[in-house]
């Protein structure tokens, strides 16, 4: 069986391991290209997945936060919708003193203006918890927009650490070299 021997990554050969016509087993190491500009490049890579790891705790931290924002809108809704609920009690009461003439006609304005106040109140507490939720929604879409980089990072990382390892040529099996057409200090492209 003959097999030519070809290179997967393009760069300058350092360093020759073997002389023609010896013989090699499968896995002996014959051609070493160099590596620098692989593993440059995988560190890149891994220089991305750290920074894109930093950026979903930030992302989770400020979803976090949304979600808290979503809960104080929830719990100040729901104060401001029982405190309503009470001015228009006392408004109804004060209605049907006030129709009674037991009580100034003023003291009953003062009921009925403080439960529309509540009640407009109310109409800004939901609104603030619909925005709060729309923010933590497009947090949660950061987040996952973040994992997805990381995610992308994390194949680039394989994909440099294969072409790290490309660096290296060996032997495909057990054998005798043939001719020796390149030499150290060569520079071969890849599926040379």
């Amino acid at each position: 069986t003959t097999v030519g021997v070809k290179s997967q990554v393009a760069g300058q050969i350092v360093q020759v391991h073997f002389a023609e016509g010896h013989e090699v087993k499968r896995g002996d190491l014959l051609f070493t290209i160099d590596p620098r500009p692989s593993e440059a490049a995988l560190q890149q890579a891994l220089a991305n997945v750290a920074r894109d790891g930093a950026q979903l705790n930030q992302m989770e931290a400020a979803l976090a936060q949304r979600r808290s924002e979503v809960n104080w809108a929830l719990a100040t809704l729901e104060r401001d919708q029982a405190q309503t609920e009470n001015a228009r009690v006392q408004e109804a009461r004060y209605r049907d003193l006030v129709g009674r003439e037991l009580v100034a006609r003023e003291q009953y304005d003062q009921y009925r203006t403080n439960a529309a106040a509540l009640s407009a109140t109310v109409q800004a507490d939901r609104a603030a918890v619909e925005n709060a939720r729309a923010a933590a929604r497009a947090a949660e879409a950061q987040v996952e927009n973040a994992r997805a980089a990381i995610k992308a990072g994390e194949a680039a990382v394989e994909g440099a650490k294969l072409q790290v390892g490309y660096t290296q040529i060996r032997a495909p099996m057990d054998g005798r070299t043939g001719n020796l057409l390149v030499q150290a200090g060569n520079v071969v492209k890849a599926s040379e």
